[in-house]
């Protein structure tokens, strides 16, 4: 699995002590899932032109392999 890419340090913070009072059920999942927005970055959106351009150089093929190098 892909290392979790946080918006800054201090978010990284708030997102793991939101995700220990999850944990110890202060906070519910609505709750935890609002924290994912506010501090986990969206993966970035590629078209098939921008995959093939990405992947040509490393001559992988296979989709899964090319989403393990893009990560």
């Amino acid at each position: 699995m892909a290392k979790t890419r946080f918006r800054s340090d201090v978010s990284e913070a708030m997102y793991n002590a939101a995700s220990g009072l999850h944990r110890v059920k202060i906070i519910d999942k609505k709750m935890m899932r609002e924290y994912d927005d506010l501090c986990i970055e969206k993966a970035p959106e590629f078209n098939p032109r921008q995959e093939r351009v990405a992947s040509s150089p490393m001559s992988v093929s296979q989709p899964t392999e090319r989403v393990r190098y893009l990560d």
